[in-house]
């Protein structure tokens, strides 16, 4: 049975959500997010074309096998209208991911910032008060 595209992001939502340590997404160029699970790098990026953005994941394999996983195409201008429910389900699914990765990104960046500041702030009692 051939695993589909709505199953394999789904698996990556429920592994990238907060308290479970399988999948950390960190930030790449031009806004992607980077991966690694199971010898596959996974890569969530924007795909700009024809005035229109859509999410895009890609997976590279050991072998530098590739594989990708588009959001599906809006049949509205002005709407987020699919062909099918299919579709739907797969494209609020891809942005439930990206939602949740950007979290966690913020998140990490909110706590680095918190430890520079625990961290300046020991050095400079160390400075003004010696060791403690």
């Amino acid at each position: 049975m051939a695993v589909d595209d709505l199953y394999l992001v789904r698996y990556l939502i429920t592994s990238t959500q907060p308290g479970r340590s399988a999948l950390c997404w960190r930030e790449g160029a031009s806004g992607s997010w980077l991966a690694e699970i199971n010898g596959v790098r996974l890569c969530l990026f924007h795909s700009h074309e024809m005035g229109s953005s859509s999410l895009c994941l890609k997976l590279t394999g050991p072998n530098e096998d590739v594989a990708f996983v588009e959001e599906p195409r809006s049949s509205s201008l002005f709407s987020r209208r699919y062909r099918n429910s299919g579709d739907l389900l797969l494209a609020e699914a891809l942005r439930a991911l990206a939602d949740l990765i950007t979290a966690q990104g913020s998140l990490r960046q909110s706590q680095a910032v918190d430890r520079t500041s625990m961290h300046r702030e020991a050095l400079f009692r160390r400075v003004l008060f010696g060791a403690a």
